[in-house]
């Protein structure tokens, strides 16, 4: 099987390459919500025929990023309030559980690759470099929850966090929410590494907790409950 190697990445098959490419627009906002993509047009700006793209849309489909529309159509859904708190409440359950478990393994002492990525996500902030914060936000949670040995809870987990990009995308670099992160990291870090599993557990369901009101209380448009919804 012949291989591309891509900025430094390489693949062995196209419609992994394209899957990377759409993902990366969806998340960039380059392909915006809402607004059916158009396979032709989308498969001429990659480069590529439509059979490879068609099956990378199909995997972004199973996986959430993209919802069906009648005549075959795909778009990305809009965010919501409803659908944060789906893709969080999801995040705090799996998550909590996994940061215990890789607690309970432990004492973990140091946990120097975890410490080391969390070094580089604070001298991203501190630089302003935001997509490199969130790479390496991605990258310190991971390295946490694959020391708990659950791969298929961190498979699901690694899913939801994925989905969740696009809200941490709203707010980050607009509030305080980076520096916040920063702090919590740095105790579920060391509640992991002393081995104390009911403070990983539970600081880790606060830290995605604390996501979701940024987005509840300042960024999201507010949706009213049922009762106050006009019967119109």
């Amino acid at each position: 099987m012949s291989e591309t190697s891509i900025d430094g990445a390489t693949y062995f098959r196209k419609q992994d390459w394209a899957y990377d490419q759409v993902r990366a627009q969806i998340l960039s906002g380059g392909i915006p919500a809402g607004k059916p993509i158009g396979q032709e047009d989308l498969a001429d700006s990659l480069n590529i025929s439509r059979i490879p793209l068609r099956e990378a849309l199909s995997r972004l489909k199973a996986e959430g990023w993209l919802e069906g529309l009648p005549h075959r159509r795909l778009v990305v859904p809009a965010l919501s309030l409803a659908g944060a708190r789906d893709i969080y409440t999801g995040r705090a359950s799996l998550e909590s559980t996994l940061a215990r478990t890789a607690a309970a393994a432990g004492p973990h002492a140091p946990l120097a690759v975890a410490r080391a990525v969390l070094d580089r996500q604070r001298h991203a902030s501190d630089t302003g470099d935001l997509p490199g914060f969130r790479a390496l936000d991605r990258e310190f949670h991971m390295g946490i929850y694959a020391l708990a040995g659950m791969p298929q809870s961190m498979s699901a987990a690694a899913q939801l966090y994925a989905l969740g990009e696009r809200y941490v995308g709203l707010y980050l670099g607009t509030t305080d929410r980076s520096d916040e992160s920063l702090a919590e990291h740095a105790r579920i870090l060391e509640a992991v590494e002393t081995g104390d599993a009911d403070a990983a557990e539970a600081l880790t369901r606060e830290h995605i907790s604390h996501g979701l009101v940024v987005l509840e209380d300042f960024l999201l448009p507010a949706e009213p409950p049922p009762s106050e919804m006009s019967d119109e």
